[in-house]
């Protein structure tokens, strides 16, 4: 959902994570957690020690343990596939040991200001949703939400014409945000289907981590079958 490019594989994705997750399958949380670990050039990263700091001070981790119970009782197979209550439970004690406890919670109390803001999200967006910028937006005064209907996280980056867009934006910002790019600049994902099924990258993933003379057999087989 990141990315509105790879929209068109959501049903396979959700599909090949649902049978792994009731299947309880070991070679696919091997594969993820590898993945999870393999340089993706200049192109994608993610600081994992600066996320740990903000989940450590913002609340998150705190705001996590408050939840097990309810999250394990609403979505049993889905937290149990993604998450260890130990590991949980343990993690707010390791942020104040290394000093990043929770911070003073009115440090995060929404912004009012009646300086002109446009706040921008996509519809598919999974980590900052529309939801919360409909949470803050009460306190801009001269604030405009715009949500891109077809897009994921940051469409002013992903979507062609939103640069110039946005530009425009700040050229004159007493002007309401045009919306022939809003409406216009991205059309609705058409979904793969049928799609085929293999194991054959999760495999290749898992035995990464494990077995790399049976990796190079592997990567031959997916050759010739390619070829």
């Amino acid at each position: 959902m990141y990315e509105q490019e790879t929209h068109p594989a959501l049903p396979a994705i959700i599909d090949g994570l649902t049978r792994a997750v009731e299947r309880n399958h070991d070679q696919f949380y091997c594969a993820l957690a590898q993945g999870m670990q393999m340089d993706m050039g200049d192109d994608f990263g993610v600081s994992l020690g600066m996320a740990a700091a903000v989940h450590c001070q913002d609340g998150y981790v705190d705001g996590t343990v408050a939840s097990i119970e309810q999250d394990l009782e609403a979505y049993p197979t889905l937290f149990s596939a993604f998450n260890h209550p130990a590991v949980i439970e343990e993690t707010p004690e390791r942020c104040r040991e290394i000093g990043l406890g929770q911070r003073d919670m009115r440090e995060y109390a929404p912004v009012k200001t009646d300086v002109p803001v446009l706040v921008v999200n996509g519809r598919w967006d999974p980590i900052t949703p529309v939801e919360m910028a409909e949470y803050i937006m009460p306190g801009f005064e001269n604030g405009e939400l715009v949500v891109f209907p077809h897009a994921g996280h940051g469409p002013t980056r992903s979507i062609p014409c939103a640069g110039d867009w946005l530009n425009a934006w700040y050229d004159d910002p007493t002007v309401p945000a045009d919306r022939d790019c809003v409406n216009n600049g991205e059309e609705a994902a058409q979904f793969l289907a049928p799609y085929f099924r293999s194991s054959v990258m999760v495999d290749a993933l898992a035995l990464m981590a494990k077995d790399e003379d049976h990796l190079k057999s592997h990567g031959i087989w997916i050759g010739v079958s390619t070829a």
